[in-house]
């Protein structure tokens, strides 16, 4: 919640806005399922790590802040996938940080190594995924009885990110 809360401070600027954020994250019920179990640390150590590199991600970068950058990026993808999400979050925030001005010397050297870092360790941990569960599964061998979209129409698969997004939008509206 600490982190949100400093996120939105870096971004708007505004301390107001920053405590509403936190505390709305912090209020949400959407937490509980990863705060009350034990199998929810993983949750919470993902969301850790992405958003403590998101906020050092708001600064000027220097090589000792893309290290931690890295170790934040690290913590959040060995704890779930999701954490694959982070470097694209991170090129959203440095378009962002870099709109309109022109960075340093130093600093794009800097953000240079956080993006070979990143890229040769996300390729490495691609690769070794893939290696132990690859991430196509063989619909051949998927039961009809326990996953009926396996002879599913393209129409109806199709349909199916929709109507997730829809719940989804539902559930927050809740």
């Amino acid at each position: 919640c600490a982190l949100v809360a400093e996120l939105a401070l870096r971004l708007a600027g505004s301390l107001k806005v920053a405590m509403i954020a936190g505390c709305l994250f912090a209020a949400h019920p959407v937490h509980v399922e990863a705060v009350a179990y034990i199998v929810g640390r993983a949750e919470s150590a993902c969301a850790v790590g992405a958003l403590g590199a998101l906020v050092l991600m708001l600064r000027p970068m220097t090589r000792r802040r893309a290290l931690a950058i890295f170790a934040c990026f690290m913590v959040s993808l060995l704890s779930k996938e999701q954490g694959l999400l982070v470097p694209l979050m991170l090129a959203g925030i440095w378009v962002l940080r870099c709109r309109g001005s022109r960075p340093s010397a130093d600093e794009r050297a800097a953000t240079k190594f956080l993006c070979v870092i990143v890229v040769f360790s996300l390729a490495v941990y691609i690769a070794y995924r893939e290696h132990i569960l690859p991430w196509y599964w063989e619909t051949n061998l998927l039961d009809y009885a326990i996953q009926p979209m396996t002879h599913s129409p393209p129409r109806d698969r199709l349909l199916i990110p929709i109507a997730l997004l829809g719940r989804a939008a539902a559930l927050l509206v809740m």
